[in-house]
């Protein structure tokens, strides 16, 4: 990489998401910004081309590649390979989310654009900070904010690439001749195909673990807790709140990611450390259900622990907890009364936790 006046001829493509502002501005703040920073490591990661990442800018990726013209062909490729690992994920989200927040329900709405432009460019660095510099590097930036009516496509700058340059790409793929004019820099003109043809070839997903139900229901536990099912549900799916309620020296898991099915976090105790999965995750107005598989060290049995919220009034809920484990003589004689006795206890410090949040609240 180099860092001086010397121009160059270079690549620049920016994948940028759509919606990001209305996203993070009306809706949940961190939650938002968790979930943009996932899908920009996930463009980021399917770079293919050999791109160099010059700039993270909130919303999109500014890459950047040296040398030759690259072939439209390889554009589209490249373009197609982020596009449809966005959107995979994005299913992959939507699919497997607990939270109901605003950012989380909001995330399939969030579409990607590829900005696709070939020019000069020069590499500085200033005080220890890189940067992309030249006129070339504001026309990609200016070519950001077109009057193109979706918000899914590929956008290409006039001279960009060949223009017989069309061989081995899908019959939908025609580019279209577009100008749109800029203050202090005048018309520039492009070329852009809409990408919702591509959204036919994103990838199913794989089927998610279920509850192994080959292992008996070897404990059964109701309980009645005198708060809405929403507030309880959320405390007791929060891993950031879990020590509040659960006897746990500490609690490790990845706070750069929403909790959703297929998470897995980790509870080191006074008798062990224990391996959680998220497995399964249910709602509607009136029952919730949440189930976790624990790997545990030593000698005790791995569990399946299904949480069923019913709805019991507008301030309260049942809740119901099925537990599954190996039948053997030490878990049904030991292990059952130490699991009954936890979870009492844990119950009493869910409603401890839920009362607190309520006089704070008042």
């Amino acid at each position: 990489m180099n860092s001086n006046n010397t121009l160059q001829k270079s690549l620049l493509l920016i994948p940028d998401i759509s919606g990001f502002t209305k996203f993070v501005n009306e809706t949940e703040i961190v939650h938002g910004v968790h979930i943009i920073a996932e899908l920009l490591e996930i463009i980021i990661k399917n770079n293919s081309l050999g791109l160099t990442v010059a700039e993270i800018e909130g919303d999109a990726v500014l890459f950047y590649k040296n040398g030759e013209k690259p072939s439209l062909k390889v554009i589209y490729e490249q373009c197609k390979k982020m596009f449809l690992a966005f959107h995979q994920h994005i299913k992959l989200y939507e699919r497997d989310r607990i939270c109901d927040c605003g950012s989380c329900s909001s995330t399939p709405d969030l579409t990607l654009k590829f900005i696709v432009h070939y020019g000069d460019i020069i590499e500085r660095n200033i005080l220890g900070h890189f940067q992309l510099m030249g006129a070339d590097v504001t026309t990609a930036h200016k070519l950001m904010k077109n009057d193109i009516p979706n918000n899914e496509y590929i956008l290409i700058s006039e001279n960009s690439f060949h223009e017989s340059d069309t061989n081995n790409l899908p019959k939908w793929f025609t580019l279209k001749s577009h100008k749109t004019e800029y203050k202090d820099i005048g018309p520039i003109s492009y070329h852009h195909e809409s990408l919702t043809e591509l959204l036919k070839e994103v990838p199913a997903l794989t089927p998610r673990r279920k509850t192994d139900t080959s292992q008996p229901i070897q404990l059964s536990l109701n309980w009645k807790i005198n708060h809405p099912i929403e507030t309880t549900f959320d405390l007791l799916t929060s891993l950031e709140r879990k020590h509040e309620w659960i006897d746990v020296k500490t609690i490790n898991f990845d706070r750069n990611r929403i909790e959703r099915i297929g998470s897995k976090h980790e509870c080191i105790t006074s008798l062990g450390t224990l391996q959680i999965e998220t497995i399964q995750n249910e709602k509607n107005s009136d029952t919730m259900i949440f189930s976790e598989f624990t790997s545990a060290s030593g000698i005790f049995p791995s569990t399946t622990q299904t949480f069923k919220f019913q709805k019991d009034g507008e301030n309260s809920c049942m809740i119901l907890l099925e537990v599954r484990f190996k039948n053997s003589f030490f878990n049904n004689l030991i292990f059952k009364k130490m699991m009954i006795k936890a979870l009492n206890k844990a119950i009493e410090s869910l409603q401890e936790a839920l009362n607190k949040k309520l006089l704070l609240k008042l």
